[in-house]
């Protein structure tokens, strides 16, 4: 299950999301709750430690150092 830790700036129906999951789940991409993911939103796999940071432009989750 992802869950969202928290949504910012909202505007032009889009958000900056930090997410945290199991890396088991399925990542969200595009839209969550009908708001579209943007630039730069987090998600944490909190099994694994590892963190992505959302690409709008390709609708991927890209792991991070």
């Amino acid at each position: 299950m992802v869950s969202v830790g928290e949504k910012k700036d909202i505007k032009y129906n889009r958000a900056m999301f930090q997410f945290f999951a199991l890396s088991g789940d399925t990542a969200p991409t595009d839209t969550f709750d009908g708001v579209k993911i943007a630039n730069g939103s987090s998600l944490k796999e909190i099994d694994t430690g590892k963190n992505y940071l959302y690409d709008e432009e390709n609708d991927q989750w890209e792991e991070q150092p």
